[in-house]
């Protein structure tokens, strides 16, 4: 069974300039305390799927491709972190209604395959460090707008040097 995820990737030239502005801004805030995430890495999930059956697998694959996918776009301007999974995250100050569309229309079709979903609000936000207890204050204004034409259906790979996010479907936005 895989562990699986849908979600949006940036570009490589946005995850590279994500990944500048991390480390000009933020890694004398690292040390040892936080783990960057590889850029390589970089995303939002729309839907975390978790392990499932290779069946429901091509039946969620069915039931999104029949679904309204809008195109999306975001203004990463919020670094933030959550405590208690201990991560530090860029997100939107505004709410971004065409992601939360795509979000609510994908979390829709994965219950409707009878995977569970948890109910919380959802929130974009794209990953730059773990075990990071706080938000470092950064005073200088950032900005990232991030174009989306697709979303993806992720896997979570273990290896060696850490997990890896391989894409293994792709659906196009419009």
């Amino acid at each position: 069974m895989k562990r699986l995820f849908i979600g949006l990737s940036p570009s490589d030239e946005e995850k590279q300039q994500i990944a500048l502005w991390r480390h000009h801004h933020l890694s004398s805030n690292f040390g040892e305390k936080f783990r960057s995430v590889d850029k390589g890495n970089f995303h939002i999930t729309l839907s975390f799927i978790g392990a499932i059956e290779s069946e429901q697998l091509v039946n969620l694959i069915d039931t999104i491709e029949r679904i309204e996918k809008p195109k999306c776009s975001i203004s990463l301007n919020q670094l933030d972190c959550w405590a208690k999974p201990k991560v530090l995250f860029l997100t939107s100050i505004s709410t971004v209604e065409s992601i939360q569309k795509l979000a609510a229309n994908v979390i829709a079709a994965v219950r409707s395959n009878d995977i569970f979903q948890e109910e919380r609000p959802y929130i974009p936000h794209l990953t730059l460090c773990r075990k990071a207890k706080t938000a470092p204050i950064v005073t200088e204004a950032f900005k990232f707008k991030l174009d989306f034409q697709q979303c993806h259906l992720f896997e979570s790979v273990p290896t060696d040097t850490g997990v890896q996010y391989n894409i293994i479907y792709t659906w196009p936005l419009s």
